[in-house]
């Protein structure tokens, strides 16, 4: 039942995110119509741009560049902020009398990191 209704509300985004990259590639792969007449400097442009090794190598150099990226973070501060709430009721009963008392804590933090780092220094 739970599985069925998981399944239920999974399926459109799965399939949504399957199709819709298809179709964006669809249609950045055909500049022209059928029948267009193409000079050799287009039969050329689009050749290059739809290459698989030259795709290949272009997303190879954006992944280089994410990674140059990612490893300069090690260089920033870190920042990081905690806060939290309590609040707790406790009730007492005795003999001839009961009471409760209610007590709320609070707590924030606030941490930064790395504000100095050493080159090659981990």
């Amino acid at each position: 039942m739970l599985w069925n209704k998981i399944l239920t509300i999974l399926w459109p985004v799965i399939f949504l995110a399957f199709c819709l990259p298809l179709t964006v590639c669809a249609e950045e792969s055909i500049p022209f119509k059928e029948g267009d007449v193409l000079a050799l400097p287009q039969c050329v442009e689009i050749a290059l741009k739809n290459q698989p090794t030259l795709k290949a190598a272009r997303s190879s150099v954006e992944a280089g560049q994410a990674r140059v990226t990612q490893s300069k973070a090690d260089y920033l501060p870190q920042i990081s902020l905690q806060s939290a709430y309590d609040r707790v009721h406790t009730e007492f009963s005795g003999r001839f009398m009961s009471a409760g008392r209610t007590t709320s804590n609070y707590s924030t933090g606030v941490n930064l990191d790395g504000f100095v780092k050493k080159p090659f220094h981990r």
